[in-house]
């Protein structure tokens, strides 16, 4: 379902505006899956949320973010 709204979305817009995927998983290697995948889908951004199934430490949360990115 992602690929085809970004793919979708990416026509619509026709490169008048960037396109940015949101990743809330529940693990860093699913986010960085997905990442990867936006950005052979053409997505230009990422907006992102911490483990949502964890609560994170501030250390966690940092390198969780890090490792995505």
């Amino acid at each position: 379902e992602k690929e085809i709204m970004v793919k979708e979305t990416l026509q619509y817009v026709d490169g008048k505006v960037p396109v940015i995927l949101n990743i809330a998983e529940g693990s860093t290697k699913e986010a960085i899956r997905q990442a990867t995948l936006a950005r052979s889908w053409g997505a230009k951004g990422l907006m992102m949320l911490p483990p949502m199934r964890y609560k994170p430490d501030h250390r966690e949360c940092v390198t969780y973010f890090k490792a995505v990115a």
